[in-house]
């Protein structure tokens, strides 16, 4: 299918895939996988393009410091993998990815969990979480 969005600074590391998801069936879906790569922070906002489309995003030891901005708006996200990163904290929004069943950020500096990030209805489909060090 055509139907993804056009996201060029990011091309190189996008996986065209088709999975078969939860209550939706099969479905043409995105996975952005990067290793060993530092991205702009102009970039790193361009994931937020593939909200419709993003089934994982994988970056492992890319000089990440926070999420990128707005990755929460990627309703389809099943599988985050930060690993071997430089992310303190995790975003309490993260918890509203309803599909998420993956969260991986091993190896990473992790001090901050917002009170409540793990409460309410928030990581409702998590089964594995990795901080890990």
């Amino acid at each position: 299918g055509g139907g993804f969005p056009i996201v060029l600074a990011l091309a190189p590391w996008l996986v065209p895939s088709r999975k078969d998801l939860p209550n939706r069936g099969e479905q043409d879906v995105l996975e952005f996988v990067a290793q060993h790569n530092r991205f702009s922070k102009t970039s790193l906002a361009d994931i937020h393009k593939l909200d419709k489309s993003l089934y994982s995003v994988e970056m492992v030891s890319c000089h990440l410091t926070e999420f990128p901005p707005q990755i929460e708006d990627c309703s389809l996200l099943f599988k985050i993998r930060f690993s071997h990163n430089h992310i303190i904290s995790i975003p309490q929004k993260i918890g509203d990815l309803a599909l998420l069943t993956d969260l991986v950020l091993d190896w990473n500096d992790i001090r901050n969990l917002d009170q409540g990030i793990f409460e309410k209805d928030a990581f409702n489909g998590l089964k594995r979480l990795q901080l890990d060090h």
